[in-house]
């Protein structure tokens, strides 16, 4: 059993909510923030602190567990899968969030376009996880 995580994150009311769970948590897992092993909360606790339905947080929890990032115990606790692929979780968010803005745009992408919104993204990435790291307290 891991450390018990708390999934503090503010919900966008654009955007599906179970989604919303499945990025974050995938995105925290890809950087190394989650770890496997880590317990996720119930979906009723988590329901509760974010303010929707018990059956969306079920349903991302089913979802993410579909993607091999968690591991779930029926009756029990669901938890980050011990084999989930931090690096594939990383470059997965990377380029969706590439695709993502690409559909914002009326005009086709241009190449330039396209690497400055992949290192923008990788830049990001780099400096929560050097933040991370200098805030874990050495061995």
């Amino acid at each position: 059993m891991g450390r018990e995580l708390n999934l503090d994150f503010a919900l966008n009311p654009d955007a599906p909510a179970a989604q919303q769970i499945c990025e974050h948590v995938e995105y925290m897992v890809a950087i190394g923030v989650y770890r496997p092993g880590d317990d996720l909360p119930s979906a009723q606790v988590l329901a509760e602190q974010l303010g929707i339905s018990r059956p969306m947080v079920q349903q991302a929890y089913r979802t993410l567990e579909e993607r091999d990032v968690t591991s779930a115990v029926r009756g029990g606790s669901t938890s980050i899968a011990l084999g989930a692929d931090t690096r594939l979780l990383l470059v997965r968010r990377m380029f969706s969030n590439v695709i993502a803005a690409a559909r914002n745009f009326a005009t086709p992408l241009k190449r330039e376009q396209i690497h400055d919104a992949y290192q923008l993204e990788e830049d990001r990435h780099f400096r929560t996880r050097r933040r991370l790291t200098e805030e874990e307290p050495a061995d």
